[in-house]
């Protein structure tokens, strides 16, 4: 027996899909995009971020290591889409950067295949634009100097055994934090209440350089 006329054109059959009236209006009775129905043509304009409210230092504090990690997460698994993302997000959040950001960015743009590596020496320049402690300024460009020192030889090192200069150098910024933060709660405690209460921006601001000078 012959195969129905359906039969022998099934295989040919295709999806089609139909598009919505320009423009959109939900509240048209025009025919619907098949498939999913929240599609829209044409898109949606991007929605205004909400404004939020203001963070406090323990909060920011929380928020920027919980970031850290999942930056070390996307290098670890080679997401530099996601990797690149969660820095827009702290500026577009206002948290600055701080030793362990530039720390975590700098070795991104030398362990990613989506960026260029020379980027990591703009990191380090702005590094010491900051004020970074140069001990870790000098830790960080020693590496890399190395790292492309060595690429030139046509001995890269593995992305993997790379991370774990990372871990060095991400280790010794958050140790340094600790210590600078150390430091200062027991100069302040030993304060006279007067002085601590006569404190202005301006000489807090040269005691933190000061501390990120010894």
């Amino acid at each position: 027996a012959r195969p129905s006329l359906v039969q022998s054109v099934s295989p040919q059959l295709r999806s089609v899909t139909v598009w919505p009236q320009w423009p959109h209006d939900d509240d048209s009775r025009n025919a619907k995009p098949v498939g999913d129905p929240r599609f829209r043509w044409p898109p949606n304009a991007p929605e205004e971020p909400v404004p939020g409210e203001v963070m406090r230092q323990d909060e920011v504090k929380a928020l920027k290591k919980k970031v850290h990690r999942q930056i070390w997460e996307d290098m670890c698994w080679s997401d530099w889409s996601s990797w690149e993302r969660r820095f827009w997000m702290l500026k577009e959040r206002a948290i600055p950067y701080d030793e362990a950001t530039y720390t975590l960015l700098l070795h991104g743009y030398l362990l990613s295949h989506r960026h260029q590596s020379e980027n990591a020496y703009l990191v380090l320049e702005e590094m010491k634009r900051a004020e970074t402690h140069p001990a870790l300024v000098k830790l960080n460009e020693r590496m890399l100097n190395s790292a492309f020192e060595l690429q030139e030889l046509g001995n890269r090192p593995e992305a993997s055994l790379w991370r774990n200069v990372l871990r060095l150098c991400w280790h010794c910024s958050v140790r340094f934090q600790k210590k600078r933060r150390q430091r200062l709660r027991h100069e302040l405690e030993a304060l006279e209440p007067d002085d601590a209460l006569a404190l202005e921006e301006s000489n807090v601001t040269a005691w933190l350089r000061g501390h990120d000078r010894l």
